[in-house]
């Protein structure tokens, strides 16, 4: 065989054992394609189910305004079947969950600033349609309402046309001992939050008092403001029904638990006119209501803006709000919100 024939002969030996190697590096790259389509589909599969017991599990704290935490996020994680999957939940599973209740129910989930992060220091995360927007630090979430201003509008004139004002007597609320039959009370026998009307306004409007203290008011002072404004007269130890069979006392604890409050006891622990604050956490502990200060919880200022109670105190006042009024309670809530 000729010197020319051999070369062209090994020239197409090789251009075939080419064609060879390009075709196995392409069948590597679309099985490895494969594994990755597949490991993502199962991903994704594992996160929508979690999206979807986590969503269940949201609705049943939001009833009872408790915050979806780590512990109960990686129980749903374990009960689930889900563990070593890889999954990130604010990556994987977050996304899906907001869309899916803001889809369904109009709910938005928020994200609560650490307790450990100090309240004058927690920058409010701007609400958007169907998002959560990353703020400081986190380790909770809630489900937040995002309903239309027009719906807003029509159950502010429901409402007005359904209740009456507050009489000036505690016992006047009180459901009678005798002749049951003759009392109605309003979503009796309905599922709540309805049946807990009277609690969310009472929640509503100790909130707005510490509102216009600039966000900083003794507990004795609201019980005063309650008193003195309100004809609202709440003896210390005394039980009382619309507030869940509550002292006073109890159900700000209550609120407090719930993060909708911060009860900060100051005190003057070296004696030189230094004061010191720390937050009260305990519904027991032994505490001054004259020591007691009362300010917004980081579940408060992550489920209504500063326009909703601007909206809220405007209602209230209805025909008796001014121009005057308006910027006055824009300046103050403005400040509360980004301090």
């Amino acid at each position: 065989m000729s010197r020319a024939k051999r070369s062209a002969l090994n020239g197409e030996i090789s251009g075939e054992l080419s064609d060879l190697d390009i075709s196995r590096s392409e069948r590597n790259s679309l099985k490895r394609q494969r594994i990755e389509s597949s490991s993502n589909s199962v991903k994704e599969d594992a996160a929508r189910r979690i999206a979807i017991a986590t969503g269940r599990v949201m609705l049943g704290l939001s009833s009872r305004n408790q915050a979806l935490n780590k512990t109960i996020i990686s129980k749903i994680i374990e009960t689930e079947n889900e563990r070593g999957t890889g999954l990130q939940f604010k990556k994987n599973v977050l996304p899906i969950l907001s869309n899916m209740m803001f889809d369904t129910f109009r709910y938005a989930v928020e994200e609560l600033p650490s307790k450990k992060v100090l309240m004058s220091s927690i920058s409010v995360k701007e609400k958007t349609k169907g998002e959560t927007k990353a703020g400081p630090l986190s380790d909770g979430f809630i489900l937040t309402n995002n309903i239309s201003a027009s719906l807003r509008a029509l159950n502010y004139t429901f409402m007005a046309k359904n209740t009456r004002n507050i009489g000036k007597s505690i016992k006047g609320m009180q459901a009678p001992k005798e002749n049951m039959s003759k009392l109605k009370v309003y979503g009796e026998g309905l599922p709540k939050p309805t049946s807990m009307i009277v609690q969310n306004g009472f929640k509503l409007l100790i909130i707005c008092v510490i509102i216009l203290h600039n966000n900083n008011i003794l507990q004795s002072d609201l019980t005063n403001v309650l008193k003195t404004k309100f004809g609202l007269s709440f003896k210390e130890k005394e039980q009382v029904s619309i507030l869940g069979n509550q002292t006073l006392s109890e159900f700000i604890a209550m609120l407090s638990k719930q993060d909708y409050i911060e009860r900060m006891l100051i005190s003057n622990t070296d004696g030189s006119g230094g004061i010191s604050q720390r937050s009260l956490n305990s519904k027991n502990a032994k505490h001054d209501d004259n020591s007691l200060v009362l300010k917004l919880g980081r579940r408060c200022l992550a489920e209504w803006s500063m326009e909703e109670f601007v909206g809220i105190f405007r209602q209230l006042m209805q025909s008796q709000w001014t121009d005057q009024l308006q910027e006055a309670a824009i300046f103050t809530v403005s400040n509360i919100w980004k301090s």
